[in-house]
């Protein structure tokens, strides 16, 4: 995505949805083709990438392997700083489209930064290994410890640089360069501010989604079972409320067992029947409510599929799911996250709390949590443990870089909607196997 007014800037899923690290890749890959075949880049053009995650660094080789000069800034001393520590995550690169033909294979499928599914910090070490391998071939500066803080567009000629970055490295060491692109791919912060607030909820010492926080090996004290809040339904929050519900939970056995029964693939393709009526009725009327929840609720779930539930040991929790608005689930979230909830909520195993968590005290003992109402009131129920996934902060962008932000947030969650950079198409996959010819075959 360009920001509306800056030519020769691009950002990469900062202002996306259903944000996957496989989803981030193909975003970062599938825009450098366009740069290249468009002819907006051309071999020996400078670019600078800004961020160094999966989408920057899948961006920078790409670039540099289809010609030009790349520098990568990144601003802590490691590339994927926030995946390296997480044992606790499981990442597929397709899983989150099923029950879509092939989305069970663990290989990414990539031209570059190819990957297989594992633990985050697996994959990590995976990436980073390829990043290595591809950067001693290539023209790619990086530049770790070094955070970018000023971009500025350029007026020149055909062909000149049309971007100043300027940036901080170590021990106040200052950069300052003029590039033909900069590509920003710094992502977003976990966990944010709920959305429509600037702010985050009172009490909230939630960790953030890759911090390890022992939530599969919850145990009761004194017999007694701990009560645990799961608050928010995306992607996040349900693989949580699993995590809590299930003893010794293991995320990548539990996404085999579900997408590998035929009762569970049998809901999956009625949840998506739903899913595509739900989107259709909405383009006729924006605004409509989804009452997904009940919709789902009605489906026929036999005893062999809650079975896949209830034969596993459950922890020694309490749990409650909390959500705010008409429905329990959104489209925003993958189907084999929102069906392993729903089968936890068949199987009692979860119960739900309606409401907006405004404020968490902690006077003594468990903590409070306060729910606000639609209907003006407000409720309070105790919990021993906290988990509040509200998805991304919506003002990471805006804080880095404000100027830019107020060009892009009109075009927020747009490629989302479209479908692009779900699954890499041919043509990107093509022009990359052709640049590849260039490098020994063993590559």
């Amino acid at each position: 995505m360009s920001p509306k007014a800056w030519r020769g800037l691009y950002v990469i899923g900062s202002y996306d949805r259903r944000i996957t690290l496989y989803n981030q890749q193909v975003r970062a890959l599938t825009l450098t083709r366009c740069l290249f075949n468009t002819g907006v880049l051309n071999k020996g053009a400078k670019v600078a990438v800004v961020g160094g995650g999966a989408a920057g660094m899948t961006c920078a080789i790409a670039a540099a392997c289809a010609g030009a000069q790349v520098t990568l800034y990144e601003t802590a001393p490691v590339l994927l700083p926030r995946q390296r520590p997480a044992a606790h995550r499981y990442l597929h690169p397709h899983i989150y489209d099923w029950p879509a033909d092939n989305s069970r294979k663990d290989q990414a499928g990539l031209p570059l930064l190819d990957w297989t599914a594992g633990t985050a910090d697996a994959v990590t070490k995976q990436l980073i290994q390829e990043f290595e391998k591809w950067k001693h071939l290539l023209s790619c500066e990086l530049r770790l410890s070094h955070t970018v803080t000023y971009l500025e567009q350029i007026a020149g000629k055909p062909g000149d640089p049309l971007v100043r970055l300027r940036a901080t490295g170590p021990m106040g060491a200052l950069v300052n360069e003029e590039y033909h692109a900069t590509i920003i791919a710094v992502g977003f912060e976990e966990d944010g501010a709920p959305q429509g607030s600037s702010t985050r909820i009172p009490g909230d010492n939630t960790f953030s989604y890759w911090v390890p926080d022992g939530l599969s090996h919850i145990t009761g004290t004194r017999g007694t079972k701990q009560r645990v809040l799961i608050s928010g339904t995306g992607d996040g929050g349900l693989i949580d409320l699993a995590r809590a519900c299930i003893a010794d939970f293991k995320h990548d056995l539990m996404l085999e067992m579900i997408a590998g029964s035929p009762h569970a693939y049998r809901l999956a393709q009625e949840i998506a029947k739903i899913d595509l009526q739900t989107r259709t009725e909405q383009q006729r009327s924006v605004g409509t409510p989804t009452y997904l929840y009940s919709k789902y609720s009605a489906l026929e779930f036999s005893q062999e599929t809650l079975q896949l539930i209830t034969q596993l040991p459950q922890s020694h929790t309490e749990v409650f799911l909390n959500y705010h608005g008409p429905s329990v689930f959104t489209l925003n979230s993958a189907i084999i996250n929102r069906l392993i909830a729903l089968m936890l909520i068949k199987s009692s195993r979860v119960s739900l709390v309606e409401g907006r968590v405004v404020r968490i005290d902690q006077p003594s003992g468990a903590k409070q949590v306060v729910f606000a109402h639609d209907d003006g009131k407000e409720s309070v129920l105790p919990f021993d443990r906290i988990v509040l996934r509200h998805g991304q902060d919506g003002q990471y962008m805006e804080r880095l870089f404000p100027k830019i932000h107020e060009c892009c947030r009109e075009l927020g969650g747009r490629l989302a909607e479209l479908g692009i950079g779900g699954t890499i198409d041919q043509s990107t996959l093509d022009f990359f196997e052709q640049a590849k010819l260039n490098y020994p075959p063993d590559i």
